[in-house]
């Protein structure tokens, strides 16, 4: 395929995206036609059916991406011994420009989309999860992360709620604190 026809479909597939988030606004997902979105994002609804099987096929698409990006942001920082706060940072940043679908896929029942994201970051090797939970004992380790990317999107789901009122710098910054605050050793 031609670079030409590459953003061709890079801005069809863009106005369907941006046609369902506009749509997600007002109904929900089940409610939504391929006729209904066709028309919102100015496009044949056979143009639809050349790139998605139906309405939940693009859902899940948008979800895989969101899923890729979030990979390609912990790949790019990750480094033995880094900082967690550029990934932390990068990936409210990231929250942020995709506020508009982001809410939806986060709210939504029954996705599989939150494990996903959740498995995406978790670490693979026992010096990562050293790097992660310094001095927790490694039959610790699951528990922790459980509850470190729960609170993350408790607080992520928050910051929607509230409209995205503090930047993702300072959503990153209070999630960092809260987590080095989670991963000290209990002091009895």
């Amino acid at each position: 395929m031609t670079v030409k026809g590459d953003r061709r479909v890079r801005r069809t597939q863009k106005a369907l995206r941006d046609a369902l988030t506009q749509l997600l606004m007002e109904k929900s997902l089940k409610e939504i036609s391929v006729i209904e979105l066709a028309e919102q994002a100015d496009i044949n609804r056979g143009t639809f059916y050349l790139h998605y099987r139906d309405i939940y096929d693009l859902y899940a698409s948008i979800e895989e991406e969101i899923v890729r990006e979030f990979f390609e942001i912990f790949r790019k920082h990750h480094r033995g011994g880094a900082s967690m706060m550029p990934i932390i940072i990068e990936a409210f940043e990231y929250l942020g420009r995709n506020a508009d679908i982001c809410r939806f896929i986060l709210g939504s029942e029954g996705s599989e989309f939150l494990d996903r994201l959740i498995e995406t970051g978790k670490p693979q090797t026992a010096s990562e999860w050293e790097q992660l939970f310094p001095g927790v004992s490694p039959a610790d380790h699951e528990l922790y992360y459980t509850f470190i990317t729960s609170g993350c999107v408790g607080l992520i789901r928050r910051w929607f709620k509230a409209g995205l009122r503090e930047s993702p710098k300072r959503m990153a910054e209070i999630a960092r604190t809260l987590m080095e605050q989670a991963c000290r050793p209990a002091v009895l």
